[in-house]
């Protein structure tokens, strides 16, 4: 790889570094504009104009798909846009080729399993990147909506339950475009409660009230079980919809119901107790009354 490539790569992973010490997590302070068009010490010139030369117009393809990749390995954040714009605009043949990325035989392996390697690794960054190019090309016009949907509809179809790694990044990458409409066909599909409650996190994390979210919450809340439904009632707590008050005091009393059948009334679970007083807690900010749920002295129980 040029050494052009590799001081840009140092030169943008130097500037992230500076601004996280500075923004902290709010990414959305972070000028990459600024850094672009300003002559840098690293370069010797502007990052856009190194750029060019690095990505000249009528590129090779397949130098266009090795800049791409040895980015994706090396950045310490993500791709900076500027590049992403570029390769975009280097022909379909190279947009086909990172997009297959998120088609391959990766993302339906488990990323935990012990036979996972190395190379492997790489592959999944790559997925994950491409993901993520995906979604800056459709939002800069650079792919098409159709395209766009029907390869997050393919990739979740192929990766449901497979890959947890790759199914939060997606989430993420469609919180941040509130692509709620996605998300919640897609949830359809998932039976594996750590997904549901990764993509409830995803439609919270969207910042978005409506029907269509607080139904999908709604819903996914529903087929949770175990340690995922009080997660899940943590979730639908921090939406913050009012109407989830009623499910969230049936799922109270379910639980008060359960230490009565489970457990000497005089000697209260500690553990379930306190999941009681949580979900109580959550109706509490949420507006609604639970003075009738319990009696009085039902957490001083010893």
């Amino acid at each position: 790889m040029s050494e052009d490539i590799k001081s840009f790569v140092d030169s943008f992973n130097k500037f992230i570094e500076n601004q996280s010490q500075i923004q902290g997590n709010n990414e959305q302070n972070i000028d990459e504009i600024q850094w672009a068009e300003t002559v840098n010490e690293i370069l010797g010139d502007k990052p856009s104009l190194v750029l060019n030369k690095i990505l000249p117009e009528g590129i090779d393809s397949d130098k266009a798909f090795e800049v791409y990749k040895y980015a994706v390995i090396n950045f310490i954040d993500r791709v900076p846009l500027i590049l992403e714009e570029k390769i975009a605009k280097s022909g379909n043949e190279v947009q086909n080729r990172i997009l297959a990325f998120i088609e391959s035989d990766i993302i339906q392996k488990d990323i935990n399993a012990s036979e996972f390697s190395k190379e492997d690794l790489v592959k999944v960054d790559l997925a994950a990147a491409a993901l993520n190019s995906m979604s800056i090309w459709r939002n800069k016009g650079l792919l098409s909506n159709e395209v766009y949907k029907e390869k997050f509809y393919k990739f979740f179809d192929n990766c449901l339950s497979c890959n947890e790694y790759l199914l939060e990044r997606a989430g993420s990458i469609l919180s941040k475009t509130n692509e709620y409409e996605i998300l919640i066909e897609i949830m359809e599909k998932i039976n594996d409660q750590n997904t549901l409650v990764t993509m409830m996190q995803s439609l919270c994390d969207m910042n978005v009230k409506n029907d269509e979210i607080f139904n999908g919450l709604k819903k996914i809340f529903k087929n949770l079980l175990g340690e995922q439904k009080l997660i899940g009632a943590m979730l639908l707590s921090e939406y913050g919809d009012g109407r989830a008050v009623p499910i969230l005091r049936k799922y109270a009393i379910a639980k008060i119901e359960e230490i009565k059948l489970t457990n000497d009334p005089k000697h209260v679970d500690k553990e379930k107790s306190y999941e009681v007083y949580t979900i109580m807690s959550m109706i509490n900010q949420l507006g609604g009354n639970v003075d009738d749920l319990v009696p009085k002295d039902f957490f001083n129980q010893k």
